[in-house]
């Protein structure tokens, strides 16, 4: 027979609490939106036209969008608040357009799942909302300084990020037909960095489930719980750390190749070409290292330093690279040959998804299986 005290009793519910505490990590995703082109295709009306963008996400992501400015380049985007502004154009024959090559930085983050960051982040439902804003009230180019703008349609995308590969993608973007007109974007995400949670998510965290909360520290991601003196490294599971541990790592190296990648790709067409050799690493002695500094760990204390250390150090390298990359796709000056290329490549998937659109069809599976001609 056990018997347990009253302290017993409390130190078991103590621990069980602390368990039930939300561990997470918070990813942030960095979007570059570049506007090419505005075109009429055939507007009803002439006047000032602008476009706007901003970061949106459905109820169940929880998103921090902020938006910052390149520095080098030239026509430097309008902000108010979350929305990010283009220049006010002035529109007044069919088919006329107007080349914008303005660029919006966003900032996403969100929390993720420790234990699958990468479906976390491939999976989470990030969108960009595109509006046209115009003045038709009679308004000439020379006959208004100010115009008052009112919002005439909107279109939204959904931003596919994937920590294997990025975002780096043109697009063509045509509104309603009221206002029948389109933009033309080239869009480069990549995912910037994951840490721990900030005030700003545990706040929400808070007031949206007031018996929630969401651990801001390494501790708790890795303990369960703010370690206490005495505490031993035995004390705790520590396959489960270095599962978590190998997760996170794995997705920023992985990260790290996409940037690479996308800059072995675009290489040929930056003013100033990268030398990629010295990025090359494997990915698989990499982690090894990180990961046997974490069994060769024998205090809970110098773990915490350990992990947080290697957060930071890997989520600037990633850091690095995409903004060597930024640095060269989005020059101070349009690059139109990296435009051409993404155009092109944009393109022809559009024409191989409507080849397999066109050319296949769907037959029930019992039909397939039975019937003996092959249509």
């Amino acid at each position: 027979i056990l018997l347990l005290n009253r302290n017993d009793c409390l130190l078991w519910e103590s621990r069980f609490v602390s368990v039930t505490v939300m561990e997470y990590l918070e990813a942030t995703v960095e979007f570059s939106v570049e506007l090419i082109k505005f075109v009429n295709v055939d507007l009803f009306n002439r006047g000032y036209y602008q476009i706007r963008a901003e970061i949106e996400s459905d109820d169940k992501l929880k998103i921090d969008a902020r938006i910052h400015r390149y520095e080098d380049i030239r026509k430097k985007p309008v902000i108010v608040g979350n929305v990010c502004q283009s220049q006010t154009f002035f529109i007044e024959y069919k088919h006329s357009q107007t080349n914008l090559h303005e660029v919006f930085i966003f900032q996403v983050s969100f929390l993720v799942d420790p234990n699958q960051p990468i479906e976390s982040i491939n999976n989470a439902d990030i969108r960009l909302r595109l509006s046209v804003w115009a003045d038709t009230t009679g308004a000439t180019e020379n006959g208004r300084t100010r115009p008052c703008l009112r919002e005439e349609s909107s279109r939204v995308l959904r931003l596919h990020c994937s920590v294997q590969e990025g975002l780096h993608s043109a697009s063509n973007v045509l509104f309603d037909f009221h206002t029948l007109c389109a933009i033309s974007l080239i869009i480069h995400g990549q995912l910037w960095s994951i840490n721990q949670p900030s005030i700003w998510f545990s706040e929400q965290s808070t007031s949206a489930n007031p018996n929630g909360l969401i651990s801001g520290d390494v501790e708790h991601l890795l303990f369960g719980r703010t370690l206490q003196p005495g505490d031993r490294l035995e004390m705790f599971d520590v396959h489960r750390i270095v599962r978590i541990c190998n997760a996170v790592f794995y997705t920023l190296l992985l990260a790290q190749k996409a940037a690479i990648s996308a800059i072995e790709k675009h290489n040929v067409y930056f003013p100033n070409p990268v030398n990629t050799e010295e990025m090359q690493f494997h990915i698989g002695h990499k982690l090894s290292m990180y990961t046997t500094k974490i069994k060769m760990s024998d205090c809970a204390d110098d773990l915490v330093g350990i992990v947080g250390s290697t957060l930071a150090s890997l989520s600037a390298e990633v850091m690095v690279l995409w903004h060597e990359y930024l640095k060269n796709s989005v020059p101070r000056d349009p690059n139109l040959k990296l435009e051409d290329s993404m155009v092109t490549d944009y393109h022809q998937m559009l024409v191989k998804k409507f080849s397999e659109a066109f050319f296949s069809s769907e037959k029930p599976k019992v039909l397939a299986t039975t019937s003996s001609v092959i249509l």
